[in-house]
């Protein structure tokens, strides 16, 4: 069950606030902000948990997230270099209560804003000691949000091609959206914002 909720917690998202485009193909808007929560389902070895995760900006930058998941509760916290250039991902098991304070090369729940210019620029990119290739979102795999919104998300896979994510296209906070066929731990998908 730890390690079902170490991964799903490392993966999800940050806060969203929906705003719907007035255009029928664009995107919905999605904005991060303190206090929003976040639902989504944890896929591990077939077993859906849900997760609620909510944001906040610590005073010294970065962004945090509180996560509640069956008992368990606790904090993570980005730091700004982390948010700006991180290369890695935290992966490890959290504990009851926690307030981890990720290192200035690590993230957890977002991917660090180099990492998305590098990607997007060069339809290629490492993190975790992984290649990861940008590509066009599968028809049919678009995420939607509270049954009603579609957020701008980019995809990735790796370069075998078994792990896939999406992630919010968004410069300053580059968010995990979702993961299929995680080595590292569960899948899961955001399902509603509040």
């Amino acid at each position: 069950m730890k390690k079902m909720l170490i991964a799903g917690i490392l993966l999800l998202p940050g806060a969203l606030v929906l705003a719907q485009s007035n255009t029928e193909s664009a995107k919905t808007e999605v904005t991060v902000k303190t206090g929003t929560s976040l639902d989504y389902d944890v896929n591990s070895n077939g077993q859906l948990t849900p997760l609620t995760m909510k944001i906040f900006i610590p005073d010294e930058g970065g962004i945090g997230f509180e996560f509640s998941v069956g008992d368990m509760t606790g904090k993570f916290i980005n730091s700004r270099e982390g948010l700006e250039k991180g290369s890695n991902t935290n992966w490890d098991e959290p504990y009851q209560g926690e307030e981890r304070k990720l290192g200035p090369d690590q993230t957890l729940a977002i991917f660090s804003k180099a990492f998305l210019k590098d990607l997007k620029q060069n339809k290629k990119a490492k993190y975790d000691g992984s290649l990861w290739q940008l590509k066009d979102l599968p028809k049919g795999s678009e995420l939607i949000l509270d049954n009603k919104a579609t957020p701008d998300a980019i995809y990735m896979e790796s370069e075998n091609g078994s792990t896939k994510y999406w992630i919010l296209n968004n410069e300053d906070y580059p968010l995990m959206l979702k993961v299929e066929g995680n080595q590292k731990g569960p899948d899961l998908i955001l399902k509603a914002v509040h």
